[in-house]
């Protein structure tokens, strides 16, 4: 039995179960009813279905304490604490949490309608429903991003619900992003893969740890206006790369209107410094308040929801600064810039009335070119003389070569004092072969001096001769 079964009470007798609405890597979802308020509800259970087992009573096993189920509880927790506190009328109500059954629940508000996977399968969707549909999902991601401090991450049709009646709101944030007050991540997971066609090339990235670009749900938001333009899930992102007019042609291909073309290409682009860099500027696009060219020629700016690196007493922090701050920066390596960047959005005031958060733009000044150029300097003076030492080394083993092969001391000599520096094994070998030339060289005058001095006589015998007696003295062996 891996799912709670029908008409089973949770909490007491406040929710009783109906039947299983959807199942994932990390929860269940049921259709509940509050049988005090009777209204129908929607509870998540925490269940990894690959490390837990149910047993006869409905109870979760497999949740010892220190085991990975039972860390990830934990952090399953406190998403559900952070979702309590999202107020927007376009993402899901979540109203009660409770631990029972040795795990962890929490109860949303039922959404009686379809998700927008099945919503376009069952109903044509022109374009102004769809450009209404999408800028309430933007509605509620800038509401996350800005007053939140919060990513999706797993934007996606299947995580969208559309009521009865057309309202839409958001759903499932199992990969949702958080830092809360103290700076910390309060999520279950780190960042997700997120769903092929959905999810952009840097979302895999995971050099990117501690810094959480809205730009990855920007991309899913145009994916999912795509979906619902053409009815047909969006190419990977890795053939976008490969064929920079894939979008254009198959969008055209249903007749989609040139500027919601703009609007998904704008999202999608697979390169993420020329994307639309927030859900705001991509609401401007998409409403006509904005053009894509104006969003796109602006000098490069990223917002960024930042672990900022200074220290605080708890820590890696937010990004904080104090009230009458006027300006701030976050630089390539996230440290706080104060001579440039104005404040972007004020959050609630914290309770010691004396800081506010910021949702700062990164923006490429000309302080970040003479960082860069001196980081270059920097590793030129490092690597020079590296690179002079191996050409030396490699000159001298050369010249050792051709030294070391020649027969002529003149050759060796020439190498002795060009390299007066070199190595002990390559002094060593001279010296030994520069001996051996010698000798040899000894010996050739020796034999030269015999030969020059012998003198043909008749009878065909060889005399040593010589017009002085040293001729032959010079040269005489020395017998004892």
């Amino acid at each position: 039995m891996k799912t709670l079964q029908p008409n089973i009470f949770l909490r007491g007798d406040t929710y009783k179960i109906e039947k299983v609405l959807g199942q994932g890597s990390f929860g269940i979802t049921y259709l509940a009813e509050h049988t005090g308020l009777n209204r129908k509800v929607a509870i998540k259970e925490f269940f990894m279905k690959e490390l837990n087992s149910r047993s006869e009573d409905g109870s979760i096993t497999g949740m010892i304490d220190g085991s990975l189920s039972q860390s990830y509880c934990q952090k399953f927790q406190k998403e559900a604490v952070n979702l309590s506190r999202l107020d927007h009328p376009n993402i899901v109500r979540v109203t009660d949490s409770f631990s029972e059954n040795g795990t962890f629940y929490y109860v949303m508000d039922y959404i009686d309608g379809q998700n927008l996977n099945d919503y376009v399968k069952s109903h044509y969707v022109d374009t102004e429903e769809a450009v209404s549909i999408i800028k309430s999902v933007a509605d509620a991601l800038i509401y996350m991003h800005e007053e939140k401090h919060m990513l999706h991450l797993d934007l996606k049709p299947s995580n969208v619900m559309r009521r009865s009646d057309g309202h839409v709101f958001l759903i499932d944030f199992g990969l949702s992003k958080h830092y809360g007050d103290d700076g910390q991540p309060e999520t279950s997971t780190t960042i997700g893969l997120g769903t092929t066609g959905y999810a952009p090339i840097e979302q895999a990235n995971k050099s990117r740890n501690g810094e959480f670009r809205p730009t990855i749900d920007v991309y899913a938001l145009g994916a999912t206006l795509y979906k619902l333009l053409t009815r047909e899930t969006p190419p990977p992102a890795s053939d976008l790369v490969s064929d920079d007019e894939l979008l254009e042609n198959k969008l055209r291909e249903k007749k989609v209107p040139d500027n919601l073309i703009k609007v998904v290409i704008g999202a999608m682009c697979p390169n993420v410094k020329k994307r639309i860099q927030n859900v705001r500027e991509f609401r401007d696009v998409l409403t006509g308040s904005r053009t894509l060219e104006s969003v796109l020629a602006k000098p490069s700016e990223e917002t960024v929801v930042i672990k900022n690196k200074t220290k605080t007493t708890d820590g890696e922090g937010t990004v904080v600064a104090n009230k009458n701050t006027d300006n701030c920066n976050i630089s390539q390596k996230n440290e706080i810039n104060e001579d440039s960047c104005v404040e972007k959005e004020e959050v609630k005031d914290s309770s010691n009335n004396d800081t506010k958060f910021f949702i700062c733009n990164n923006k490429k000044t000309d302080n970040h070119i003479l960082r860069y150029l001196l980081k270059i300097g920097v590793l030129l003076l490092i690597c020079f003389p590296i690179g002079y030492y191996s050409y030396k080394i490699t000159c001298e083993n050369r010249a050792f070569e051709k030294a070391i092969l020649s027969q002529n001391i003149d050759d060796i000599n020439k190498f002795v004092s060009e390299y007066g520096q070199m190595t002990d094994e390559h002094r060593k070998k001279i010296n030994a072969r520069l001996s051996y030339l010698q000798k040899q060289q000894h010996n050739k005058q020796i034999i030269d001096n015999l030969v020059s001095n012998m003198v043909y006589v008749e009878g065909g015998t060889f005399m040593m001769g010589g017009t002085e007696p040293y001729d032959w003295e010079e040269t005489k062996p020395d017998i004892k």
